[in-house]
């Protein structure tokens, strides 16, 4: 989908910041630093993935589950203050990430709505 994100020949000179939530180990983020995006916050409940993203982005704010970050101020200010947020698959159905009580019983697109409410000033 954007693997051709890294195939290109132009020098970016604008720096976008964005936030990575749902991250797992961080399509989002590898697939846009070469076209200038960089990711200054991160969210993940899978603790294997976060680890996989720490490894390639150590310097990145970096917070669980996504319901409780108003808990984190570094990471809510990061993130708040971010150009971009994203809030990225596989938070779905058969996600072993998504929270049981949303599974089959709350559509997908309430919970990315939920994420986007959290982060809007």
């Amino acid at each position: 989908p954007l693997s051709y994100a890294t195939n290109t020949s132009k020098v970016v000179d604008t720096e976008i910041t964005l936030v990575d939530n749902c991250g797992g180990v961080g399509f989002v983020s590898h697939s846009l630093q070469p076209l200038g995006y960089k990711t200054v916050a991160y969210s993940d409940t899978n603790e294997k993935s976060a680890k996989v993203f720490s490894q390639s982005f150590k310097d990145v704010i970096k917070h669980g589950d996504i319901s409780t970050c108003k808990q984190n101020p570094e990471f809510m200010a990061a993130a708040r203050g971010a150009d971009v947020a994203f809030a990225g698959p596989p938070c779905s159905h058969h996600s072993y990430s998504i929270p049981t009580e949303m599974s089959g019983l709350k559509p997908l697109n309430s919970y990315l709505k939920h994420c986007l409410r959290l982060f809007t000033i």
